[in-house]
């Protein structure tokens, strides 16, 4: 998927990247550790407390790592899952963020050597009516950052649309279990975008559509995901996208 990036290289030198990285960590069981099935998930979602998050002196630990290494970590936060965080990466080009993703994730494993859990990128890591994990991505174009224009951005979504079946291929191993349609997720077989909707395939942040100029969150990344091959999907995909011509006053 690399020769997309360098077939699109007008494109892809334009686009910024940024990764919604989830992670779990899981017990010698296998599952989340201070797992509690008949407790609340949401009490956990952004918590505070030992009662809603564990191990976040393992979690800042890794953030510092990340800047000591040169990597534009841009924050963290507990999510919906206990034991499950999250950190965001970028925005820079796509080779920047995809190898600062890759480093960030070793890094993440090498601070659980020797410990009693492990950090875990599967994409379910409990099943039913409990959270994924995912590793959004949200990307924008030199024109959808300096220019107010919804027909573009619409028109960017619909070609991703139109992809989804294929591009379904590079998004993550097992997917499937964690896009269900529920969770705040869209089925995986469907493809829908929206203003502001956490359970739709792509996100257009509310920011965005205020005058209609940003960038767009594709959801629907697991959080195992190959960056390189899904950036360079994306890249493929808008490539393919006109882009209007701007007309000087």
């Amino acid at each position: 998927m690399l020769a997309s990036i360098e077939s699109n290289l007008e494109t892809a030198d334009t686009m910024w990247f940024s990764v919604e990285q989830e992670y779990t960590f899981l017990d010698e069981d296998n599952l989340p550790v201070n797992w509690n099935k008949d407790k609340e998930q949401g009490e956990n979602y952004c918590g505070v407390g030992s009662n809603n998050v564990t191990h976040r002196f393992l979690v800042d630990q890794h953030a510092f790592a990340c800047m000591q290494a040169g990597i534009d970590i841009a924050g963290t936060n507990a999510e919906v899952l206990i034991s499950q965080w999250e950190y965001q990466l970028g925005p820079k080009g796509a080779m920047e963020t995809a190898d600062d993703l890759w480093i960030s994730r070793y890094l993440l494993q090498r601070l659980t050597e020797g410990l009693n859990f492990n950090a875990s990128l599967h994409p379910k890591p409990v099943e039913g009516e409990w959270n994924g994990a995912g590793a959004h991505i949200n990307f924008s174009t030199e024109y959808m950052r300096e220019n107010s224009d919804k027909e573009y951005i619409e028109s960017v979504c619909n070609a991703l649309g139109e992809s989804h079946e294929d591009t379904m291929h590079y998004y993550g191993e097992e997917n499937e279990k964690r896009l269900t349609g529920t969770c705040e997720t869209q089925h995986y077989s469907k493809f829908t975008y929206g203003v502001s909707d956490r359970g739709a395939s792509v996100r257009i942040p509310q920011q965005t559509a205020i005058d209609w100029s940003g960038y767009i969150e594709d959801r629907r990344p697991a959080a195992n995901v190959d960056p390189y091959d899904a950036f360079s999907m994306l890249i493929e995909v808008v490539a393919g996208v006109p882009t209007p011509e701007i007309i000087e006053a």
